[in-house]
Protein backbone atom coordinates (compact mmCIF):
# COMPACT_ATOMS: atom_id res chain seq x y z
CA UNK A 1 0.00 0.00 0.00
CA UNK A 2 1.50 3.19 -0.88
CA UNK A 3 -0.75 5.60 1.19
CA UNK A 4 0.13 8.46 2.85
CA UNK A 5 -1.86 8.79 6.43
CA UNK A 6 -3.83 11.88 4.83
CA UNK A 7 -4.71 9.84 1.94
CA UNK A 8 -6.28 7.08 4.11
CA UNK A 9 -9.30 9.22 4.59
CA UNK A 10 -10.97 8.93 1.24
CA UNK A 11 -12.61 5.22 2.20
CA UNK A 12 -13.24 4.71 -1.15
CA UNK A 13 -9.48 4.96 -2.70
CA UNK A 14 -8.51 3.06 0.60
CA UNK A 15 -10.71 -0.35 0.30
CA UNK A 16 -9.35 -0.26 -3.72
CA UNK A 17 -6.08 -0.21 -2.90
CA UNK A 18 -6.79 -2.96 0.34
CA UNK A 19 -8.53 -4.86 -3.11
CA UNK A 20 -12.47 -4.53 -1.85
CA UNK A 21 -15.32 -4.51 -3.77
CA UNK A 22 -16.57 -2.08 -1.86
CA UNK A 23 -16.27 0.29 1.52
CA UNK A 24 -18.39 -1.35 3.96
CA UNK A 25 -15.64 -3.44 5.06
CA UNK A 26 -13.26 -0.05 5.59
CA UNK A 27 -16.17 1.26 7.93
CA UNK A 28 -17.24 -1.56 9.79
CA UNK A 29 -13.92 -2.41 10.55
CA UNK A 30 -11.47 0.12 10.91
CA UNK A 31 -13.44 3.44 11.00
CA UNK A 32 -12.87 5.76 13.93
CA UNK A 33 -11.12 2.95 16.29
CA UNK A 34 -8.10 5.34 16.40
CA UNK A 35 -8.26 9.22 17.23
CA UNK A 36 -6.16 11.21 14.33
CA UNK A 37 -3.52 12.10 16.98
CA UNK A 38 -2.33 8.37 17.45
CA UNK A 39 -2.85 7.98 13.56
CA UNK A 40 0.08 10.26 12.69
CA UNK A 41 1.73 9.10 16.12
CA UNK A 42 1.97 5.51 14.58
CA UNK A 43 2.60 6.65 10.56
CA UNK A 44 5.74 8.56 11.91
CA UNK A 45 7.30 5.48 13.49
CA UNK A 46 10.82 5.01 11.81
CA UNK A 47 13.76 3.04 12.67
CA UNK A 48 17.04 4.67 14.93
CA UNK A 49 18.90 6.30 13.14
CA UNK A 50 22.20 5.23 14.69
CA UNK A 51 22.02 1.58 14.09
CA UNK A 52 25.31 0.07 14.09
CA UNK A 53 26.15 -2.74 11.34
CA UNK A 54 29.48 -2.73 12.18
CA UNK A 55 30.83 -6.19 11.95
CA UNK A 56 33.46 -6.18 14.42
CA UNK A 57 31.41 -4.83 17.26
CA UNK A 58 31.72 -6.90 20.08
CA UNK A 59 28.41 -7.32 21.78
CA UNK A 60 27.33 -9.05 24.60
CA UNK A 61 24.99 -12.62 24.78
CA UNK A 62 21.99 -10.46 26.06
CA UNK A 63 22.02 -8.03 23.28
CA UNK A 64 22.99 -10.67 20.87
CA UNK A 65 19.58 -12.44 21.53
CA UNK A 66 17.54 -9.44 21.11
CA UNK A 67 18.81 -8.41 17.70
CA UNK A 68 18.86 -12.28 16.94
CA UNK A 69 15.26 -13.13 18.52
CA UNK A 70 16.93 -15.95 20.01
CA UNK A 71 16.77 -17.07 23.51
CA UNK A 72 19.57 -16.58 25.34
CA UNK A 73 20.15 -19.99 26.45
CA UNK A 74 19.96 -21.60 23.14
CA UNK A 75 22.44 -19.10 22.04
CA UNK A 76 24.87 -20.32 25.01
CA UNK A 77 24.25 -23.52 24.05
CA UNK A 78 25.52 -22.83 20.35
CA UNK A 79 28.83 -21.38 21.75
CA UNK A 80 29.19 -24.39 24.52
CA UNK A 81 29.02 -26.37 21.22
CA UNK A 82 31.58 -24.19 19.13
CA UNK A 83 28.89 -23.40 16.40
CA UNK A 84 29.28 -19.76 17.33
CA UNK A 85 32.55 -18.37 17.91
CA UNK A 86 33.04 -15.69 20.80
CA UNK A 87 35.59 -13.25 22.07
CA UNK A 88 36.47 -13.87 25.92
CA UNK A 89 37.33 -11.17 27.23
CA UNK A 90 37.73 -12.23 31.28
CA UNK A 91 36.36 -14.87 33.42
CA UNK A 92 32.20 -14.68 32.31
CA UNK A 93 32.68 -11.76 30.03
CA UNK A 94 32.08 -13.71 26.32
CA UNK A 95 31.16 -11.11 23.79
CA UNK A 96 30.03 -11.94 20.02
CA UNK A 97 30.91 -10.02 17.09
CA UNK A 98 28.05 -9.09 15.36
CA UNK A 99 29.40 -10.45 11.85
CA UNK A 100 29.60 -13.98 13.67
CA UNK A 101 25.88 -13.41 15.00
CA UNK A 102 25.32 -12.70 11.20
CA UNK A 103 27.07 -15.69 9.94
CA UNK A 104 25.60 -18.00 12.62
CA UNK A 105 22.14 -16.79 12.45
CA UNK A 106 22.36 -17.14 8.53
CA UNK A 107 23.29 -20.87 8.96
CA UNK A 108 20.77 -21.53 11.34
CA UNK A 109 17.89 -20.15 9.14
CA UNK A 110 19.37 -22.04 6.03
CA UNK A 111 19.53 -25.24 8.09
CA UNK A 112 16.07 -24.20 9.30
CA UNK A 113 14.58 -24.50 5.69
CA UNK A 114 16.32 -27.77 4.79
Amino acid sequence: MNSEPSELKDAAKLALELGHTDQELIFRNYRELVKPEQAEKYWNIRPAKSFDTDPDRLIKVQEAAVLSSVDPTFIRKAIAHRELRVVILGPKAHRIRLGELHRWWRSRQTKAMI
